[in-house]
C-alpha cells in the first residue's frame, strides 16, 4: 500500500485534525492515538477539502478547531522520522531484562498456624528484613538457606518470634 490515505479524527474538544500517510498505524502515531483509536472513533476522509490539504503535505497533522472554517498545522512532516518505513525490529513489550541468567522462583509453603504467626509479624516485610532480601541472595546463599531446612527452618524462626 503505497498510496497515501487522508485519516481524521475528532477529539473530546471538538477540534478535527486530518492527516495523509500510507498506513493506520503510522496516521494513529502521528495523530497522538493508538490505531484502535484511529480505527474506532476516527474515519478515511473523502471531503475534497481535507483530501486536498492532507496531501499537499503527507505527514503533517492539520487541525481545525470546532466552529471554525480555518485550518492550522498541529505538527510537520518531520515526526515521519520517528516512524519505521517497514515494520522494523519490534521492541521488548516493556519487558526488561533483570539478568543475562535464567531467573527461578523461590517459594515457601506454609501451614495454615504458620501462616498466621508470618502475617502478624508483618508479612514479606518481616521476611524481607529475616533474610535480607533487599540484597539479592545469590544460589549460594540459597542453597546455605536449604541446608539449615529451608522452609522448616523459616517456620522455627517465625515460632520463636
Amino acid at each position: 500500500m503505497n498510496e497515501n490515505t487522508v485519516y481524521a479524527y475528532v477529539d473530546p474538544d471538538g477540534n478535527r485534525r486530518v492527516v495523509a500517510y500510507k498506513s493506520l498505524a503510522g496516521a494513529a502515531k502521528l495523530l497522538d492515538l493508538t490505531p484502535y483509536q484511529l480505527r474506532q472513533y476516527g474515519e478515511v476522509s473523502e471531503k475534497p477539502s481535507e483530501v486536498e490539504l492532507a496531501l499537499s503535505e503527507p505527514g503533517s497533522v492539520w487541525q481545525r478547531a470546532r466552529g471554525s472554517d480555518d485550518w492550522a498545522k498541529l505538527s510537520g512532516a518531520e515526526k515521519l522520522a520517528d516512524i519505521p518505513q517497514v515494520g522494523g525490529k519490534r521492541k521488548g513489550a516493556g519487558r526488561h531484562r533483570i539478568a543475562d541468567e535464567i531467573s527461578t522462583g523461590r517459594s515457601v509453603s506454609l501451614d495454615d498456624d504458620a501462616h498466621a504467626a508470618f502475617i502478624a509479624l508483618g508479612g514479606s516485610k518481616y521476611l524481607r528484613k529475616v533474610l535480607a532480601a533487599n540484597l539479592d541472595l545469590d544460589d549460594q546463599e540459597w542453597e546455605q538457606l536449604r541446608e539449615r531446612g529451608g522452609a522448616s527452618f523459616i517456620r522455627q524462626c517465625l515460632r520463636q518470634r
